[in-house]
Parts: structure tokens; C-alpha cells; sequence
């Protein structure tokens, strides 16, 4: 047989094409990129029910036998970061509602690190160190696709919309607090994005939280802190 699916127990979807498919010229990436929005479409309509959408982050081109096309889950705008301990039970239930601070007249101390409270839903998702990987990487030449890896989560949203502060001084503090930085100096940051955490020890949900990149990759996680009422 030329194509060769294999779906693990924990919700991961290789496919394969015949060996040897991949030492043709990849073509022209338009046609290749079509290919693989159509490999995409026949999965997701057939085997996922998500609120997701999948969201191109990378594409490489440095093989001449074919391009790379590497997607994250994307729910309303924010990245979902897979842990590489998830499991095909682990299943995201996200809402999220983001209320800009308003440092004129609202920053003062009952917004500060230590009052609030840190959103339930998120039952410790992403306080674990492992590593995190991408939800979709594809293979493709203009003629087909030559081998994908799929990690097939099934992302909702849940209905009870929550507020959450997004002070800068929470990330400071809460890096602080929770990895024990107390200088400046040990304190280095590649990026900081809001983003979801799906992990196998989040109990089905998962809540915001600051992904802090660090310089050698690694992350600082931080969950958001829910606005109180009133």
C-alpha cells in the first residue's frame, strides 16, 4: 500500500506515503500548500469536532524535495500549547474574556499579584516542565503529501466568560514568586504571549496563562489572575 495511516492512544495521526515519494522536486509551495489544505480539511470535517482553528507558524523550505507547513491550535486569537506528556483524554474546555486594566483607575493594590484569584478552571495546566509541541506538521509537494504528524485534541469553549488582569507587574511578581527569581539579572525574556496550556494533568480545562519564553527555549507559566466581582 502506498499510504500508511497510524493513530496512537495518545490522539497522535501519522500518515505516510510510499518511501522514496519524497525524493521528487517539491514544485511550486502555492500547489503544495493547496495539497495540504485539502489533507487538512478531509481530517478535521471526518475526525475532530473543535472551537479551533489551526494557524500556520512556520514553514520550511530548506529540503528541495518538498515544503513544511507547521501549525498550533488557535482559539479566538490565542495559541494553544500542547504538553508532550498530553494524553487522548486530555481535552481543553477554553473561555477566556480578556478586560484591559485601566492603570488611571484601576491599578492599585486589589489588582496586584497577591489578591484575585487564579482562574479554577485551570487546575494546575501547564505547572508541569515538559516540553511543547506543535499540532500539526505536514510534508507536501505540488503533487502530494508526503508524511504528516497531527496531534488531534478537541478544543470548546466553555460558556461562563471570565475577566482577568493583564498587568505587567502580575508577570514580574509571578515569575518571582513561583520560580524563585528575586534579580533583575537572573530575569531574561525572549517573548511573552497569553495563550492555553493542554496537558494532561489540567482535568479536561484549561485557563489562560503567560507563556514567558526564555532565551534557551524554555517558558515560564504563569496563570492569569481572574478579576474579582465588583
Amino acid at each position: 500500500m502506498n499510504n500508511t495511516y497510524r493513530f496512537y492512544e495518545n490522539g497522535l495521526l501519522e500518515y505516510r506515503y510510499a518511501p522514496g515519494a519524497g525524493d521528487q522536486e517539491r514544485g511550486d509551495i502555492g500547489s503544495a500548500f493547496e495539497k495540504a489544505y485539502i489533507y487538512i480539511s478531509r481530517i478535521k470535517n471526518n475526525l475532530m469536532d473543535t472551537d479551533a482553528r489551526l494557524g500556520l507558524v512556520k514553514v520550511k523550505d530548506d529540503n528541495p524535495n518538498y515544503y513544511e507547513f507547521v501549525f498550533d491550535y488557535i482559539v479566538d486569537g490565542y495559541p494553544v500549547y500542547i504538553s508532550e506528556n498530553i494524553n487522548n483524554n486530555a481535552v481543553a474546555n477554553i473561555s477566556m474574556n480578556i478586560s484591559v486594566g485601566d492603570d488611571s483607575s484601576d491599578n492599585d493594590s486589589s489588582d496586584s499579584m497577591g489578591s484575585g484569584e487564579n482562574d479554577s478552571s485551570s487546575n494546575n495546566a501547564g505547572d508541569n516542565e515538559a516540553g511543547y509541541k506543535n499540532a500539526l506538521s505536514i510534508k507536501v509537494n505540488s503533487n502530494r503529501i508526503i508524511e504528516s504528524s497531527w496531534n488531534l485534541i478537541n478544543l470548546k469553549k466553555t460558556r461562563d466568560n471570565k475577566d482577568y488582569n493583564i498587568y505587567f507587574e502580575d508577570i514580574l511578581n509571578g515569575i518571582s514568586m513561583k520560580y524563585n527569581i528575586q534579580n533583575l539579572s537572573d530575569f531574561a525574556v525572549k517573548s511573552i504571549v497569553i495563550g492555553y496550556v493542554a496537558d494532561s494533568s489540567a482535568g479536561g480545562k484549561s485557563g489562560p496563562v503567560w507563556m514567558v519564553e526564555k532565551p534557551d527555549g524554555g517558558y515560564y507559566i504563569l496563570h492569569m489572575i481572574q478579576k474579582e466581582d465588583g
